[in-house]
């Protein structure tokens, strides 16, 4: 099911980054939302356009009560004029993940993983992939439980490489990381 997140009132393009739509989030709203959620942008014209998210925008929110999001890096400022709504899907209430569900959801982790070793994904998305891959486990039944300790262990290298916030103690180098993906996707 569908569900509206908001109206767009101003596109930024950041370079290096991306685009970012205001508002974005509701702040005072318990969204639940994550890094490569796919998101579908219904414009004036009524075209219909789909992305994911990259990130939430923390610094500088234009708007006081809603979180910027930034978008996929595909989408240019041309593409999303004011106006344009931001559509998310959402589970029904109650709903469980299938194994099904979840297994697309693994098969997007890799191929974000072979974009990255391409030059073609970057790694926000492959942490996002990571991230929603999780919750979706958390939702699944009678998953073994190697999906979660391959799962963690993404997580653990993913932080060590991209070192975000310059906490990690054990960094690793884009070579080192690029080496244990290719042994993680057996393509070397």
């Amino acid at each position: 099911m569908l569900q509206k997140i908001s109206t767009v009132e101003d596109v930024f393009q950041t370079t290096g980054r991306g685009i970012i739509v205001s508002p974005g989030i509701p702040a005072k709203n318990n969204w639940c939302i994550g890094i490569g959620d796919v998101l579908t942008l219904k414009c004036p014209d009524g075209t219909e356009l789909k992305t994911y998210l990259q990130g939430i925008e923390m610094d500088g929110a234009p708007q006081k009560n809603s979180l910027p999001l930034l978008l996929g890096p595909e989408m240019s400022k041309e593409q999303i004029p004011t106006g344009t709504e931001i559509w998310i899907e959402v589970p029904i209430k109650g709903a469980k993940v299938s194994i099904c569900q979840f297994s697309n959801r693994f098969h997007k982790l890799i191929t974000a993983a072979q974009g990255y070793l391409n030059g073609q994904s970057s790694l926000a998305s492959l942490n996002g992939y990571v991230s929603l891959a999780k919750e979706e486990l958390k939702l699944a039944k009678n998953m073994h439980p190697s999906f979660s300790d391959c799962l963690d262990e993404w997580e653990k290298m993913i932080n060590r490489r991209w070192n975000e916030w310059g906490l990690e103690h054990n960094p690793i180098t884009e070579k080192e990381f690029c080496d244990w993906l290719r042994a993680q996707l057996d393509c070397q």
